[in-house]
């Protein structure tokens, strides 16, 4: 009570509801831990926000694709990749990184062709789909005309449909900048694309669209109709591929 102005009447507090959780990086998420391979309630994991996805848990289901991942048979067993993530509608997880540095993003994906372009949404940074003829496309800002923009990549080549691809972004948040690699080749170049920093094309380097924000804030799988995923990771580390160190194509978790 010695303090002038100590009580104050007109204080406010607005929850943002959409948020369930936050994780903040590293983050890994195999989705071996769960007894369904998908924790639908909770504090640490991915979150149904439409309350409508589920899991493939028989392996019967997933041996075939997996079988064909990198050319050489995967090692399946009771343990190994035998429950993976399965979208049936939008997911979203909050994964919080640090401001202004570099992010890795690193998981399986199980690719399925998309005929029609999805609109450009510049509430995220960037995205990315396979097209009909197996390119990847990437949203990101053309800084000729600064147009936001769906961008086929043709120097991906033909990505296989229905099969199991490794994919690895590199996010440069001090430049809002990002790459990817299938498989663990070399970043996809393209005449858009940037060299490292912006600093002049072509390149393997993509404008964000929405900068707004100097870090990941946000994670999301939206897909029509069933979408896989598995052994994701989000570090500040680069993946074991990248730094030399020994690894596998298949095993980086």
């Amino acid at each position: 009570s010695a303090v002038s102005n100590y009580d104050k009447s007109d204080l406010a507090i607005d929850f943002n509801d959409g948020t369930v959780a936050i994780n903040s990086v590293p983050y890994e998420e195999p989705f071996e831990d769960y007894s369904d391979g998908f924790q639908i309630p909770g504090t640490n994991g991915w979150q149904a926000s439409l309350g409508s996805a589920g899991v493939v848990t028989s392996k019967a289901d997933i041996v075939s694709a997996l079988s064909g991942y990198g050319g050489s048979t995967f090692p399946l067993d009771d343990t190994n990749h035998t429950l993976v993530l399965c979208v049936t509608s939008e997911i979203t997880d909050e994964i919080k990184s640090g401001s202004g540095g570099t992010v890795y993003m690193d998981f399986l994906a199980y690719t399925e062709y998309r005929s029609t372009t999805p609109a450009v949404d510049t509430d995220y940074q960037f995205g990315f789909f396979v097209d009909s003829n197996g390119l990847l496309n990437v949203m990101h800002e053309n800084q000729t005309g600064f147009i936001d923009e769906w961008r086929a990549l043709a120097a991906s080549g033909t990505i296989p449909s229905n099969t199991w691809i490794r994919i690895t972004v590199e996010q440069d948040y001090a430049n809002h900048l990002f790459q990817m690699r299938i498989d663990e080749g070399q970043p996809i170049s393209d005449s858009a694309g940037w060299t490292a920093g912006g600093a002049g094309q072509p390149g393997s380097w993509f404008y964000m669209v929405n900068t707004n924000n100097a870090y990941m804030s946000r994670l999301k799988v939206d897909e029509g109709g069933t979408s896989y995923i598995d052994d994701l990771t989000v570090r500040a580390e680069a993946p074991d591929f990248l730094s030399g160190a020994p690894t596998t194509i298949i095993r980086f978790l």
